[in-house]
């Protein structure tokens, strides 16, 4: 009975230990990428310039000034032809720009052109959504390619979405100013401020200097600040992190706290992040990082120079600093590590 009970307890620690792990993670030899699975064991041998995460059944991979899209066997499905290959696909399509870098489309994970390349740029805004630069104005169309929102806005003009049951909402910036609409075109917030954030789940809308305006994301004012008054809460940045408590801090100091204000942590950092697949990223005062977990307690060593946040399934991306000639910096990729800290190159 005992043993049962221990072998059931390190089925369920195994697979909340490693579940997380994607099955083909790229893998640096030498100058060389390929992919290989959690233990390190080459799957798709290194033979590319750079590798890419997957994202679904495909990856993005590089060689000299070329994208091509491959499958999990390592086989190509679109050839080296993009220019540019967003490395995160939506619902299996990916957006990539033509030869010579001025027009984009969208590919499907056959490398189908789903999309024209009739745009001169496109971003993802949520799953449904992608706003499309055109001719110096700007829109937004849907994954078939229909114009949702007329190409009438300024270019670069929508900085912010998000989507409730209702509908999707755009923060949009325009020369009459910064306001929102939603995926009908109505206007929810009104085009009369100058810059817009959006935290907590709030939107925040500025008019000059620090007088500001809070809305729900809905469009319902909740508040109004100016700049003779003092805030109430969290000062400098903050950020929402999943074990509900908040990243917060200034001049060097940074760490977590509760929702009510305390803290949670007792060491203070250069600078913390919010938490990705139970680790947050750190940087300790000689401007390394490292990763803590839900204890903040670090796990993975301050050795890297640069560390991305964990992401596609628990992965990140770390870098070295290397020197150019006549004192020009530039930051190296190293190569990939996984939450258990194995580093993913030789």
């Amino acid at each position: 009975m005992n043993r049962l009970i221990l072998l059931l307890f390190f089925v369920i620690v195994s697979d909340t230990l490693f579940a997380r792990l994607p099955d083909l993670i790229p893998y640096r030899k030498g100058d060389l990428w390929g992919y290989a699975d959690s233990t390190k064991k080459i799957i798709v041998e290194p033979q590319w310039e750079t590798a890419y995460p997957f994202c679904g059944a495909t990856a993005a991979v590089r060689n000299g000034s070329r994208f091509a899209l491959i499958d999990r066997s390592g086989k190509i499905v679109a050839p080296f032809r993009y220019r540019n290959m967003m490395t995160d696909a939506v619902n299996g399509k990916r957006i990539v720009y033509s030869t010579n870098g001025k027009k984009a489309g969208v590919i499907d994970e056959t490398g189908k052109l789903v999309i024209p390349m009739d745009y001169d740029y496109l971003y993802w805004c949520g799953d449904k959504y992608l706003s499309a630069g055109r001719r110096k104005t700007e829109g937004v169309i849907d994954t078939s390619g229909k114009v949702i929102i007329p190409f009438k806005y300024q270019k670069d003009g929508f900085t912010y979405t998000w989507s409730d049951s209702v509908a999707t909402y755009f923060s949009v910036r325009t020369k009459e100013g910064c306001g929102v609409i939603n995926d009908s075109g109505r206007v929810i917030i009104p085009f009369e401020y100058n810059w817009v954030h959006v935290e907590y789940g709030t939107v925040i809308m500025y008019r000059s200097g620090q007088d500001r305006d809070f809305y729900t994301k809905q469009g319902k004012l909740i508040g109004t600040q100016t700049s003779g008054q003092t805030e109430v809460g969290l000062v400098y940045e903050a950020r929402a992190t999943p074990k509900d408590s908040f990243v917060t801090g200034g001049e060097n100091r940074w760490g977590w706290i509760s929702p009510d204000g305390r803290w949670l942590n007792t060491y203070f950092y250069r600078y913390t992040d919010e938490f990705h697949y139970g680790l947050a990223r750190i940087q300790t005062d000689d401007r390394h990082f490292g990763f803590v977990d839900e204890k903040f307690e670090i796990v993975i060593e301050t050795k890297y120079e640069r560390a991305l946040p964990f992401d596609h399934g628990g992965i990140a991306l770390v870098f070295e600093k290397k020197n150019l000639k006549k004192g020009i910096d530039y930051w190296s990729v190293l190569g990939y590590i996984d939450t258990h800290g194995t580093e993913y190159w030789e």
